[in-house]
């Protein structure tokens, strides 16, 4: 199985992260913010992993910027040597008016490509801007590229809730078993 634990404590947060990217149970998420925890909801059903987050800090935007980096080490973690993975995934995904292309490269290369415009600066008192804050948090310690393109939207709501629901379908895909060798001529994804 591919599982990972990890604790995270810093001055402005404590963070507790367990991970099974092989066993699909229902999320069990706290994190003091509930638009937050309904997204990391999201992720955690739609990747089909078992994702268990605890946090609690000082400010919204330490708790959100720290569990993208727990969740991204306890992904990197989980992954261990990546052998036989299909390493690539995209999607185009629909969520109403909105909607998202994703695509993922488990390249061992931190990058975020986000280009999303949010029509409001917050939505059920969740402020937009920490949406790319997770994402950077989560793509740096994960050591993925990611891009996260907005192609339509008009609903803050919806489209926050269609990036999370897009992460999660190329986290699923990537990460599948689909062969018995590492996915690179290079004989290392670091």
């Amino acid at each position: 199985m591919r599982t990972a634990d990890y604790k995270r404590s810093t001055n402005e947060t404590n963070i507790f992260i367990q991970l099974n990217l092989d066993e699909s149970n229902a999320p069990d998420i706290d994190t003091t913010i509930p638009f937050f925890d309904h997204m990391l909801s999201q992720l955690g059903k739609h990747s089909g992993f078992t994702l268990f987050v605890k946090a609690a800090g000082d400010d919204p935007h330490h708790i959100v910027e720290d569990c993208g980096i727990a969740i991204g080490k306890a992904f990197y973690e989980a992954l261990g040597d990546k052998k036989g993975i299909e390493r690539y995934a995209s999607i185009l995904l629909p969520m109403d008016e909105s909607l998202f292309s994703a695509a993922i490269d488990i390249s061992g290369r931190p990058f975020l490509n986000f280009k999303c415009e949010f029509p409001t600066p917050a939505t059920s008192n969740f402020e937009s801007e920490l949406v790319r804050e997770f994402l950077m948090g989560f793509v740096s310690e994960a050591r993925i590229t990611l891009h996260m393109i907005q192609m339509e939207g008009i609903n803050t709501h919806h489209m926050i809730e269609n990036i999370f629901k897009a992460l999660a379908y190329v986290l699923k895909k990537s990460v599948q078993i689909t062969g018995d060798t590492l996915p690179t001529t290079k004989g290392v994804i670091a």
